[in-house]
């Protein structure tokens, strides 16, 4: 998902594709201090409630689990972002732009609910 975006700072700042408007930070400039940094394990997913539901997450109830293990998430790309995690502070756990996506999870670590976000993946050929 990072490399989608417009600008990193991941060991040093690097252009991105520019396909997500925003940049990559250290989520440490967002969560409290007391929080182990990278955040590893299961987080439940938020979906903005000014847009709607993205067809990536069809069939899937607020507060779903899915696996994360990171230190940097996407900043100032509310415009793209498809759901949230909470971790101590509120971060970007999807992003789509049209028929790029992106998650910062990995929903082949994520049990049922990574194999139904793999399977509407799968499913959005044709759609934008």
């Amino acid at each position: 998902m990072q490399l989608l975006f417009e600008k990193s700072f991941e060991y040093g700042e690097h252009a991105g594709l520019g396909l997500i408007s925003g940049e990559v930070r250290d989520i440490r400039t967002a969560i409290p201090e007391h929080l182990a940094v990278p955040h590893m394990g299961w987080n439940g997913l938020n979906f903005p409630k000014d847009m709607p539901r993205s067809p990536l997450f069809a069939g899937l109830a607020e507060g779903e689990h899915v696996y994360f293990v990171h230190s940097f998430a996407g900043f100032d790309c509310k415009a793209h972002c498809i759901a949230t995690t909470e971790y101590g502070a509120e971060l970007t756990a999807a992003v789509q732009n049209g028929n790029v996506y992106g998650a910062q999870f990995h929903p082949e670590k994520s049990g049922e609910t990574g194999l139904k976000i793999l399977s509407n993946f799968c499913g959005l050929e044709g759609r934008t």
